[in-house]
């Protein structure tokens, strides 16, 4: 009897598991949307800044313009400074965020494909916040305040107009995984580390540069760890 109540609490444990995950999610995007409003109610028509925010129209045309259209690298361009053209290595194409934007903007429209990505940024960075902060303390109330805080920070809010700045999501998910790298706890971490590194370094180079600077010294305090670990034995 013991090992059929086992088989059968194991699908309960997953479903409870999703349903918690899908609470955290739903939980950020309702207060992403009462935060945002009226732009919550106005995907389609309305956008949440102006000046720099045409910037970020202008490279997701051109992305999708140079890959789909173009066949060519995105990483210059003749549309500006013709007929010589210009590198755009140093220019905010931000390519994460281009990408995404210019595979959307053919099914739900330019401004919606920007203001998904916008919403984007504070749902995901929430319940990023969340898993690292679960992943410590175990705890749901702690996990959400920290999600909170992290998604609706001032910092978060002053950049609106610079989508770039705002796609701080990868952070949080790429210290999520250097905890559970840390602790050991599956294999997959790694691979989920370098993933979300990638995300953030093409989604903003000064970020990507950050998380390397962070992911240095953690592989340093690792490196303490072990040695410390084995002095003592």
């Amino acid at each position: 009897m013991k090992p059929s109540h086992s088989l059968g609490s194991q699908p309960s444990q997953e479903a409870n598991f999703t349903l918690r995950h899908l609470s955290v999610v739903a939980f950020f995007l309702t207060l992403t949307l009462l935060w945002l409003r009226p732009l919550s109610f106005n995907l389609f028509t309305q956008l949440p800044g102006q000046d720099d925010l045409w910037l970020q129209f202008w490279n997701q045309w051109w992305m999708g313009k140079a890959l789909f259209d173009l066949g060519q690298s995105p990483m210059f361009t003749d549309f500006a400074y013709y007929p010589l053209g210009v590198n755009l290595y140093f220019h905010a194409l931000s390519p994460m965020n281009s990408l995404v934007a210019a595979m959307m903007k053919g099914m739900v429209g330019p401004i919606a494909a920007f203001n998904i990505l916008f919403i984007a940024t504070f749902v995901l960075s929430g319940y990023g916040a969340y898993l690292a902060a679960y992943e410590i303390s175990k705890s749901n109330i702690s996990g959400l305040v920290a999600g909170y805080i992290f998604a609706f920070s001032p910092y978060h809010f002053l950049h609106v107009r610079q989508l770039e700045h705002m796609t701080i999501q990868w952070i949080a998910f790429l210290f999520f995984a250097l905890i559970r790298l840390m602790n050991k706890k599956d294999s997959i971490s790694p691979l989920a580390a370098a993933l979300f590194f990638a995300f953030s370094f093409y989604s903003n180079a000064y970020y990507g540069l950050s998380c390397g600077v962070l992911v240095g010294l953690i592989f340093v305090y690792d490196l303490f760890l072990i040695w410390r670990q084995k002095k003592i034995q």
